[in-house]
């Protein structure tokens, strides 16, 4: 068997995802759930083998021909209509990265041919040599990790593309990212929002993926802020600041990071803003009793996490219909017992 014929299948899943900056920023191939899962499967079978691919495919040429295998059973859809359409899109849709700025742009066709019988329950997806390409200099020219059952843990769409995103630029730049708000909308692959005003799009992508975030401990932090064009309304760039939290393997040791980032978040507030964290808790925003209000004013891990979702609460990040309940519950007062005046 020649070394070809023993690579022109790839089946092996890898626990993490190593995906190069150039695909990460891209405008991806898709604008459904199911045809995000499969490409974030086909990214981590790629990258599960990039080493045997950088030893044995390089240089590429059309000689070549690299298949990968999507087990259906991984992907947790059998239905055959829905993977026809997932897989169409695929298929016919193009990876583009563009500059505006420099006005130069790439664009491919990742996946030009892919196979499926529902018998075998296997989705056979063909590379473009460009795809394989992007892993050559994976290391020299930046790439991203994250664990895949993470990425899939997430069940909407542009929460799964947006934690891939700012993982991605979470140790860049200081945890900075500045991107343009349109070509955002774009590489976001939620095209079919593209035409509502941009605060709605921020809405139903960022702020619905915080509560999805939430729900499943993702270990990232992020704020935003959006800028308008100087004497203008309109917004031009959505500005991130990410914070990387480190994984947590047990709930003590999570319990452990959680009380030291609030303890960071509380040490780093000047005076006037300590000052004035005590004058929102006290003059009516919030309704505690005095003994509630107490035990808060007594604990700098809660003030640093109070601090945390108020600024949330204040720009509209967040908007809880009762605010003192929602506090009360971050603040991790499930018990009512630690509540009784």
């Amino acid at each position: 068997m020649t070394k070809k014929q023993q690579l022109t299948e790839i089946q092996t899943y890898g626990e993490h995802t190593f995906e190069p900056m150039s695909i990460v920023c891209a405008i991806p191939p898709y604008n459904n759930a199911l045809a995000q899962k499969i490409y974030l499967f086909a990214l981590n079978l790629l990258s599960a083998n990039y080493k045997i691919l950088l030893t044995s495919l390089f240089p590429l040429d059309n000689k070549y021909e690299m298949k990968i295998l999507v087990y259906t059973r991984e992907i947790g859809e059998t239905n055959y209509a829905r993977i026809k359409q997932a897989t169409d899109q695929l298929a016919g849709s193009k990876l583009t990265w563009s500059h505006k700025e420099r006005k130069e742009f790439k664009t491919y066709v990742p996946f030009p041919t892919i196979e499926y019988k529902q018998h075998s329950g296997v989705i056979k997806i063909h590379i473009n040599s460009q795809l394989l390409n992007a892993y050559k200099d994976l290391v020299e020219k930046g790439y991203t990790k994250y664990k895949l059952s993470t990425i899939l843990g997430l069940q909407k769409l542009y929460s799964r593309r947006l934690f891939e995103i700012l993982n991605a630029h979470a140790n860049l730049n200081n945890g900075v990212y500045i991107e343009d708000i349109e070509y955002f909308k774009d590489i976001m692959g939620c095209n079919e929002m593209y035409e509502e005003n941009t605060h709605k799009f921020v809405t139903r992508t960022i702020k619905n993926s915080l509560d999805e975030w939430s729900k499943n401990n993702i270990p990232l932090h992020f704020e935003y802020l959006l800028h308008n064009r100087e004497g203008g309304k309109k917004i031009t760039h959505i500005e991130f600041h990410i914070e990387k939290l480190e994984p947590e393997t047990t709930p003590a040791q999570g319990k452990i990071l959680e009380v030291n980032r609030a303890l960071k978040i509380f040490n780093e507030l000047d005076s006037q803003q300590k000052n004035q964290l005590v004058i929102t808790l006290s003059l009516g925003q919030y309704h505690f009793k005095s003994t509630q209000l107490d035990t808060i004013l007594a604990d700098q891990c809660l003030l640093g996490r109070f601090y945390e979702i108020h600024s949330k609460i204040d720009k509209n990040i967040i908007a809880p219909v009762n605010r003192t309940a929602y506090m009360a519950k971050c603040l991790g007062f499930t018990d009512a017992s630690k509540w009784k005046s």
